[in-house]
């Protein structure tokens, strides 16, 4: 016999049958020879079932520690997951708060420079009222307040146009920072979507296991 060392009864059987023939074969005939083969073979078995079931208890074990040492480091990849998850959403609400803090001052900037321009424009016409009244006096002094009225409504254009183009380039970037941060929200959202997923399965994973393990655990008060 192989030390009584039996992962399974099959195994067992296996070599006890090959025991048996070469016994049958080898052993004298006598009245005590199947009386003797008896005796052995029960006290073999029973050696066997001790083996087996200390195997069986021993390989549990070790299954059971391997099982309860995966659930421990499941549930601490869980514990991480749920941390970078909180960073990750207190950053996205940091960010679309400065960015709503942006687009207010900007919003009020707009308004200022509005009131600028229409300011400008007021200007603008009582210089053209203030032109086409000195177009009315003498010829001497028609041109040089005619030019003077020129240059000041050329650069009051120029002063329009420049808070114009400052405006839209203004209101352009913004525009383009809310666009980056809605796909870095969507980008975010999915993201933890994925780790909601992976958060059920983990749990899903979890209970599987402890139902293994009590089911190993009844089947051993059983036997």
């Amino acid at each position: 016999m192989k030390d009584q060392q039996y992962s399974n009864f099959f195994e067992f059987k296996a070599e006890i049958e090959q025991i048996k023939l070469q016994y049958e074969k080898e052993a004298p005939k006598g009245v005590s020879k199947n009386e003797f083969w008896a005796e052995y073979s029960l006290k073999m078995y029973a050696l066997a079932a001790e083996s087996i079931s200390k195997r069986t208890e021993e390989q549990y074990s070790m299954q059971n520690a391997r099982l309860t040492q995966r659930l421990e480091m499941t549930e601490s990849e869980l514990n991480t997951k749920r941390k970078e998850y909180e960073t990750e959403r207190n950053s996205l609400y940091n960010k679309i708060q400065e960015v709503e803090r942006e687009r207010a001052f900007f919003k009020a900037n707009e308004n200022s420079v509005n009131e600028k321009i229409e300011t400008l424009r007021r200007d603008k016409e009582k210089f053209e009222r203030m032109y086409n009244e000195l177009l009315e006096g003498s010829k001497q002094r028609e041109d040089k307040i005619s030019q003077e009225s020129k240059d000041r409504i050329a650069e009051l254009e120029r002063r329009i146009e420049s808070l114009r183009s400052e405006t839209s380039q203004k209101i352009t970037e913004l525009e383009k920072q809310n666009a980056l941060l809605e796909q870095e929200s969507h980008f975010i959202k999915r993201e933890n979507d994925s780790y909601r997923m992976k958060l059920e399965s983990y749990e899903n994973l979890k209970g599987d296991y402890s139902m293994t393990i009590k089911q190993k655990d009844d089947a051993i008060e059983v036997d």
